[in-house]
């Protein structure tokens, strides 16, 4: 079924600093979504508030800012206060450029919830995207501070130091790095 393909799909989706995700499958689910799925989604049960944050995700990743917005709008009607859509708010307020806006957003996340990495996560992409490296070291270092064992973590603050020319300090990143996985072959 296409909720069976969307599932598959999406299931091992995650955010990287970069902000981009790691599927090729964009422009397929946003199309399945479209012709398929749009107008049946009231009937797919619990299914259908994974299928709409994973259609947000693919729709901000092809440019879709419309039916982004459009699911955002469903899922805050149903959950006002949640933290994953307010979350997700602050993505499209990334992609549509308001990167204050994004910010206020996820500092009110973090104020909510302090244990929760991905909004500290979202924060260092939209201060790298910016262009405000040296803010974004500051913010990874405290998000490290909380969150040591983070490999993904030191390895982007790792080049946020090779960007700033600081080279003993991208040592000592990837230094971390390779001591919590000592036996990768990816690094």
């Amino acid at each position: 079924t296409y909720v069976d393909f969307l599932h598959e799909k999406f299931q091992n989706t995650s955010f990287s600093f970069t902000g981009s995700s790691n599927f090729p499958f964009v422009d397929e689910v946003v199309q399945i979504y479209e012709y398929c799925l749009a107008d049946k989604i009231k009937k797919l049960g619990v299914e259908r508030l994974i299928i709409l944050e994973q259609v947000i995700i693919a729709a901000l990743d092809c440019g879709r800012i419309k039916l982004a917005e459009d699911c955002i709008r469903v899922l805050i009607s149903e959950f006002p206060e949640s933290l994953r859509v307010m979350k997700h708010k602050a993505m499209l307020l990334e992609a549509l450029e308001r990167y204050d806006d994004a910010l206020d957003v996820l500092e009110n996340i973090i104020k909510k919830d302090e244990t929760n990495p991905a909004p500290r996560k979202r924060k260092v992409a939209i201060l790298k995207a910016k262009g405000q490296t040296t803010e974004a070291v500051k913010e990874l270092c405290d998000y490290l501070k909380k969150f040591m064992s983070d490999q993904e973590a030191w390895h982007e603050l790792c080049n946020l130091y090779l960007m700033e020319g600081d080279y003993n300090k991208a040592s000592f990143c990837m230094e971390e790095v390779l001591l919590h996985n000592p036996y990768s072959h990816l690094i």
